[in-house]
């Protein structure tokens, strides 16, 4: 009864349902948001709110006839999974990198992803694990925040050397962004060095009025 009652007024305002502290993150929230569970920052929604509807508008633009592997650097609390498992028909091989041990965790423990098949989790610098991984990747998804800001280093263009260094020839790479925390000049940077590499590139703009995402392809490939 008690919890029917928390799922009816998670209609009307976001109920806390724990408070979970990372050194890295802050205070991270899991709510409850008409009746689904979110994680929340003190500044955004983390996981399985407004982030997976804005996400899942990105991947809408993928081939995913051409996805036998997806990289995703920024696990947050894993909402990608189910959208890319349930909205997409992806059953490939999914790697989640994160640096913050306590956003792992809470993925596993809290949004069921320790049940999932063909995912693999890794705690590690993104930037890290590019320059140490033999693999190459279909599709990377790149959601890299602390709170609500994507950190310099990954808007540098020596970071984005690495990203494509470890994307397969007709491979998709999908990079998201708040619109108020982003340097304006930081997209479009990043659009000239993907043309420059024989990237065809499309921003997607004001996604739910907050974020952009960046959509690059091989130029051989056709955008769905």
């Amino acid at each position: 009864m008690k919890t029917f009652v928390l799922k009816v007024l998670s209609y009307f305002a976001p109920i806390c349902l724990q408070k979970i502290y990372s050194p890295i993150n802050g205070w991270l929230e899991i709510n409850l948001l008409a009746g689904k569970k979110v994680l929340d920052t003190s500044k955004s929604n983390f996981s399985y709110g407004s982030l997976q509807r804005i996400l899942r508008r990105g991947l809408e633009e993928v081939d995913f006839s051409h996805i036998h592997n997806v990289l995703v650097l920024g696990a947050g609390g894993g909402s990608i999974v189910p959208t890319l498992r349930k909205d997409f028909q992806c059953l490939a091989p999914i790697y989640l990198v994160d640096i913050d041990e306590v956003v792992i965790r809470i993925a596993q423990e809290h949004f069921g992803l320790n049940q999932e098949n063909n995912l693999c989790f890794f705690q590690s610098d993104a930037k890290e694990f590019l320059a140490t991984t033999s693999n190459y990747f279909d599709l990377i998804v790149v959601d890299i925040f602390i709170e609500d800001t994507v950190p310099q280093k990954f808007l540098n263009i020596s970071f984005w050397e690495l990203v494509i260094s470890r994307l397969s020839t007709h491979g998709y790479l999908l990079f998201n962004t708040m619109r108020h925390t982003t340097p304006i000049d930081a997209l479009p940077t990043l659009q000239k060095f993907l043309n420059s590499k024989k990237f065809s590139v499309q921003i997607l703009e004001q996604i739910e009025c907050t974020n952009d995402i960046l959509v690059a392809y091989q130029k051989s490939m056709k955008i769905a």
